[in-house]
């Protein structure tokens, strides 16, 4: 009986362990089928294409710019020192070459030290588990998400080797301060390359994925360098330094630098630019992750010769519109204040062709002593009688005298008045001239491009891209004024076979609208000149004959002649697109003109050259490529008129260039907005100057007072070097001698004989040409 029982009990205690190891197993099987029936595919991280930053470089080769959500740049493990991986495995996982993906020494030992402090003092996620973490799962801190990080981190080490692994980590990890990845947080924290870092400061980017916003921060460095030293000390008790290197590295003392988020580097419009045309090349799915090279058309040393005279141009302009007074007034004991500010603002010292604040210390009769910084200098009063015109608030202007109306402690703004001896900068000496200045609160916009592969070298969109990122080169519409008319004066020549001699009225007009309104444009100097010849009309930008030449040639016709010359902008079917009303951006109305220089091609406008993706695979290319959109021989005359612009006509100041130029002027009405596109053979510029909130510039801001000047001071560095090169004279095209003011055929000996181009066919009679007024052009015929 004892016997029987005693095995019925083994069966008992038999069969319960099998049930218990079956229910176990069973259990067990649904929990690990539960856990993993939706996680996420290893081959994710087999494909890994991490954010990196997409770079932009000039013609030259050089970074400008850059676009990134995560800043990181990918290296190669290979390229990674050792002594960045053996400082981050020291840091976070010593064994990661040893253990599955899971370290469960390292998690009994964590475990330990928590309980024993009552607190989460220590972790023990191992790389391959941050990974994961970092690329598959969320954050979320619950046992169910961490027994699925140890699923996932052993099949990971199961798909790839440790390398991989550790390279994937090493790009993927976030160091603070903008940066993520190892090569990404060398360049922002020390400015250097990942292969020039010190043990010393590879164990500094180690210590930071514990807390990297955190420790990043310059107020929190003192613990970022006692993490740095237990970093050094784990290296040092796993053998990966010896003494004399930890010694070594202790004691160095490392250079950081605050987080800088710059994204621009140098040309900033014509990035900013960029920019947008790789959002509508690219589309932002394709920028994020991006890791792109995109090679640009961008002129660097011509874009620090057109910041400078856009600069200049507008400060010239703003001076004539008068001084707007001093920028505050202050009492002695802040003066101290805003000096220290000025040292810190300008590094200590002082450049040329740099606006400073500047405190009045005393004022003289004949002169002005302030102080810039620790700079003391003076002004000469006869420098500054600019200023004795006051500019108030509401756009008047009153007459002041400068030393009455100064007083001590009036900051105002200031420029170096001589070029340093040693090239522009200089220390704290006793006293400097300076000139009274201020920052223009009149905006312009510069772009230069190749006329014949249309690669635009040079897009400035404004005064300061600091203070305003609206880039006035591509994305203001402005009225062109009269820099419209090139585009009416070619339908006439092409349509109607005008020549530059043929004689146009110059008379007063009326016109009555289909709102029943009547309307009676009329020239800028408010006269008339009479039957004037075409050059002669173009060359002195009179409004009535181009009022006259659209009735003649038809709107829908000059609609067309734009829209060929590549302006898309829209254009209203009204009278007074003769004067320039139809807004259109610069930058296409200096593509257009560029059709004008080149004997009639019209180029595509060439901005971005090429795009390689992070393998170096070319995904994006472009080639110059020009279109026929003009007669040859037309497209000659337009440049020959044009050129008579420049040298007799409204843009007189540019012919000190001393080369062949074409170009013409715009104003349009109140002196709202001033614009000059002028081109030789092979290139072709476009100045605008105005207010963003149009008001008047001033009264006698014309577009070559105004503008001209700006394109005549870039072109002089630019086209230093280059042959004065004439426009190509077609074969379709012949030489007359006429008489300028009629038109009509001269003797080459003739005192005003001017010779004159033609196309074939279409010179003057020896008796010259009658002008033809039509019977309803003053009768205000509705249109």
């Amino acid at each position: 009986m004892v016997r029987a029982f005693f095995k019925f009990l083994v069966f008992l205690v038999g069969a319960t362990v099998v049930i218990g190891v079956i229910v176990g197993l069973g259990g067990g099987l649904y929990v690990y089928f539960k856990l993993t029936r939706d996680l996420p595919r290893i081959e994710r991280i087999g494909d890994y294409q991490p954010k990196s930053v997409t770079s932009i470089y000039s013609s030259e080769g050089v970074l400008i710019g850059e676009v990134y959500d995560e800043r990181r740049y990918p290296v190669e493990f290979k390229d990674i020192p050792e002594v960045v991986r053996h400082a981050f495995l020291a840091a976070e996982d010593a064994n990661f070459y040893e253990h599955p993906g899971i370290d469960i020494i390292s998690i009994a030992r964590a475990l330990l030290v928590n309980l024993r402090h009552q607190a989460h003092r220590q972790g023990a996620s191992t790389i391959t588990q941050q990974v994961v973490k970092s690329l598959l799962l969320s954050r979320e801190k619950t046992y169910e998400r961490k027994a699925k990080e140890a699923i996932l981190s052993y099949r990971l080490e199961q798909a790839l080797t440790k390398d991989e692994i550790f390279s994937i980590y090493l790009n993927e990890v976030f160091l603070g301060s903008t940066a993520y990845g190892v090569k990404a947080a060398a360049q922002v924290l020390f400015h250097k390359d990942l292969s020039d870092i010190s043990l010393a400061e590879a164990a500094y980017l180690a210590a930071l994925p514990q807390r990297p916003s955190y420790l990043s921060r310059p107020e929190n460095r003192k613990e970022a360098l006692e993490r740095q030293q237990y970093v050094l000390r784990q290296m040092l008790r796993h053998r990966f330094i010896t003494s004399y290197e930890h010694a070594q590295a202790i004691e160095e003392k490392i250079q950081l630098y605050a987080p800088d988020n710059q994204r621009i580097f140098d040309a900033p419009y014509f990035v900013s630019h960029v920019v947008k045309l790789l959002e509508e090349q690219l589309g932002r799915k394709l920028l994020n992750p991006g890791g792109f090279n995109v090679y640009t058309t961008a002129d660097l040393p011509a874009h620090r010769v057109a910041e400078r005279v856009v600069r200049e141009g507008l400060r010239e302009v703003d001076r004539r519109r008068g001084w707007r007074g001093p920028l505050a007034k202050i009492d002695p004991g802040e003066v101290g204040d805003l000096l220290d500010s000025q040292i810190a603002g300008n590094g200590g010292s002082i450049e040329e062709g740099q606006i400073y604040r500047a405190i009045v210390a005393s004022v003289g009769a004949q002169e002005i002593d302030v102080q810039v910084g620790d700079h003391k200098g003076k002004i000469n009063l006869k420098d500054a009688s600019w200023a004795n015109r006051l500019r108030t608030d509401d756009d008047r202007v009153t007459s002041i005298s400068l030393n009455r109306y100064l007083k001590p402690g009036h900051v105002i703004e200031v420029l170096l008045k001589k070029p340093d001896p040693e090239g522009g900068k200089t220390s704290a000496v006793s006293a400097r001239e300076f000139e009274i200045s201020q920052t223009p609160d009149i905006e312009g916009a510069f772009v230069v491009a190749n006329a014949l592969t249309g690669e635009v070298k040079v897009i400035v969109g404004g005064y300061d891209f600091s203070r305003s990122q609206f880039n006035r080169a591509t994305q203001a519409l402005r009225q062109p004024g009269s820099a419209f008319k090139p585009v009416i004066y070619l339908a006439a020549v092409s349509r109607l076979n005008y020549t530059p001699a043929t004689l146009v009225p110059d008379s007063p007009i009326s016109l009555m609208g289909g709102n029943g309104q009547i309307w009676s444009p009329s020239n800028y100097d408010r006269k008339f000149l009479g039957p004037i010849t075409l050059r002669t009309a173009l060359q002195r930008s009179r409004n009535v004959v181009s009022v006259y030449l659209l009735r003649k040639v038809g709107v829908d016709a000059v609609i067309e002649t734009a829209r060929s010359l590549g302006i898309t902008t829209p254009i209203p079917r009204e009278m007074s697109i003769s004067l320039g009303t139809a807004e259109v951006s610069l930058i296409e109305l200096v593509r257009a003109y560029g059709a004008f220089a080149s004997g009639g091609w019209l180029a595509d406008q060439l901005i971005i050259k090429s795009i390689k993706d992070r393998h170096e695979n070319v995904i994006f290319e472009k080639r110059p490529a020009q279109k026929r959109v003009i007669d040859e021989n037309d497209a000659f005359l337009m440049a020959n008129m044009m050129k008579g612009v420049v040298e007799r006509g409204t843009a007189q100041v540019v012919k000190s260039l001393g080369k062949p130029v074409a170009g013409k002027t715009g104003t349009t009405n109140e002196q709202m907005d001033a614009w000059f596109i002028g081109y030789t053979p092979e290139w072709v510029g476009g100045v605008w100057v105005g207010f963003d909130v149009k008001r008047t510039i001033g009264r006698l801001e014309t577009g070559g007072k105004a503008a001209a000047p700006i394109f005549l001071h870039f072109m002089e560095d630019f086209l230093a070097d280059e042959l004065p090169l004439d426009f190509d004279i077609p074969s379709g095209v012949i030489p007359i001698p006429i008489h300028l003011s009629s038109g009509r055929l001269a003797s080459q000996n003739s005192e005003d004989a001017f010779i004159e181009y033609f196309k074939s066919g279409t010179e003057p009679r020896s008796s010259g040409e009658d002008i033809e007024i039509p019977r309803d052009y003053l009768s205000g015929e509705e249109f």
